[in-house]
């Protein structure tokens, strides 16, 4: 008996009606207009009304509830060929010789990602001639409506096209042969729990065996704030690595992978000609992050080869509206995507093994997708970060306490953000309790604990950090794993060491 690929390319791949012996078929879902390929390659022994039949080896399999069929009598197809268009309203008909359940001999298939090898590629409503629905460029993420064997036959090769959705959802045709596969890089391995320290906040830098079980401390690396005489402006990365080196030692060296986000405060705070910054312009955004950037080539050469920093974070909060923005420095998303396209060469050619992520986002799903794929929009050419940051506050497990957890769930973040860059990881760099001192310990080690389960349980492959904030009560307003006098507050400190 043979294999079938997933005849329908709608997503998700699923079965509306099981097997009935009464009728000998299966109901595939497949919305009206979805496109119908073959799941073997075959001979079309007969099309007749809604229906086509495919001789495959010694089967035969008929194709049912379909329009606008593509194929004629005797025609040759291979595995993934279009044979027409699901009729709708929501499903095809499946049936494999008589009286035999086909749903064992469908192999679903795993998602395959895509993306151009030149810009200004055009997507097309069909293959060929099709009308121009839009463009797509090098870099943009592109999953393959077509089976996985059938998209490899054609990847490269000429004349051949494939139908693809785009990561805002938008479906059509686009040439294979300028089409490369965009193969996941996976999260980095260890524990994806960490929490927020800072260097000049008295409780901000715990000696390591306090954070046993932890997997990552982020840092705002701050250059711009001279501790001696309490002035802001300094561009002395000198004594800044002077400060944060021998802190960060002490967390490497015991097994904690340390994040550095590099923010207006490495560079710009305190410069005259970049303040206010309302009143940046994008010539003004252009410059500073030529001297950002610049900063950051520096810095990452006195870590380099070091083995203390694992991870660098361009800017921070960048998405924030400007009328809700209080310690963030917003930035236009086109001016953000330059200063990504100036950052991170700058960092990696003092390092090449650096990881690079984006800020944090804060405005949450849709829009902060939305303002992320407008940034990568404007990098050339094989320069993007090696991950997607954001920031969940707000959000939680499925059937969180609404306290912690009112704009719905982490997952839905997660998956949202982890289709801007595909097969690249999501990084959480900062989620926790905020404005809410005097809540519960056992309730925020609850939600806590359930949101750190669900992202190992569901989201293992996605996920690389999730970084809470804070260490510290004090430290700015997040809920401290220790309150202000040091004292663990329990449970959430045992419980949150433990995940």
């Amino acid at each position: 008996m043979i294999r079938l690929q997933w005849p329908s390319t709608a997503q998700p791949q699923r079965v509306t009606t099981p097997y009935s012996a009464e009728t000998g078929s299966v109901e595939l879902y497949a919305p009206a207009g979805t496109l119908i390929v073959a799941g073997a390659a075959g001979r079309v022994l007969a099309v007749s009304g809604d229906s086509v039949l495919v001789a495959s080896g010694q089967t035969t399999v008929a194709y049912g509830n379909l329009r606008n069929i593509r194929v004629q009598i005797g025609q040759q197809v291979n595995l993934g060929a279009a044979l027409g268009e699901a009729a709708g309203p929501e499903s095809i008909r499946l049936v494999v010789q008589q009286a035999v359940d086909p749903t064992p001999l469908l192999v679903r298939d795993a998602a395959l990602y895509l993306t151009p090898t030149t810009d200004n590629l055009r997507l097309r409503d069909k293959p060929v001639d099709g009308a121009i629905i839009g463009q797509l460029y090098v870099g943009d993420p592109l999953e393959s409506l077509e089976s996985r064997d059938a998209t490899l036959r054609k990847l490269g090769v000429r004349d051949e096209w494939l139908r693809v959705r785009t990561a805002d959802g938008q479906e059509g045709y686009t040439a294979a042969w300028l089409l490369e596969e965009d193969k996941p890089t996976p999260p980095p391995a260890g524990q994806i729990t960490g929490v927020n320290l800072d260097l000049f906040h008295p409780l901000g830098h715990p000696p390591p065996s306090r954070l046993k079980g932890i997997g990552w401390v982020r840092f705002l690396y701050n250059v711009s704030y001279n501790p001696d005489n309490n002035t802001y402006g300094s561009t002395d990365i000198n004594a800044a690595y002077s400060r944060y080196r021998p802190v960060l030692e002490q967390y490497a060296r015991a097994g904690i992978k340390v994040l550095l986000v590099l923010t207006h405060q490495t560079y710009g705070e305190g410069r005259d000609e970049y303040w206010p910054w309302r009143a940046m312009t994008s010539a003004k955004w252009s410059d500073l992050s030529k001297k950002y950037a610049d900063m950051l080539h520096r810095i990452a050469r006195q870590y380099a080869g070091q083995n203390i920093v694992h991870a660098y974070q361009i800017w921070n909060e960048q998405d924030t509206p400007p009328e809700l923005a209080v310690a963030a420095v917003p930035i236009p998303a086109a001016d953000y995507g330059r200063m990504l396209a100036e950052a991170v060469p700058a960092i990696r050619s003092a390092d090449p093994n650096a990881t690079i992520i984006t800020g944090g986002h804060l405005t949450g799903p849709p829009q902060g997708a939305r303002y992320a794929r407008t940034a990568l929009a404007q990098m050339p050419d094989g320069v993007r970060p090696d991950g997607i940051a954001f920031h969940a506050y707000g959000r939680g497990a499925p059937r969180a306490d609404k306290r912690y957890a009112p704009f719905g769930t982490v997952g839905e973040a997660v998956r949202i953000y982890s289709q801007v860059i595909p097969g690249k990881p999501v990084w959480i760099t900062e989620w926790g309790a905020l404005d809410l001192p005097n809540d519960p310990t056992d309730a925020i080690a609850k939600y806590a604990s359930a949101f750190v389960k669900d992202l190992k349980n569901n989201y293992g492959d996605k996920v690389a950090a999730a970084i809470w904030y804070a260490w510290a009560q004090g430290m700015h307003n997040g809920y401290g794993l220790v309150a202000e006098n040091d004292q663990p507050r329990q449970p959430l400190y045992q419980q949150f060491c433990a995940l």
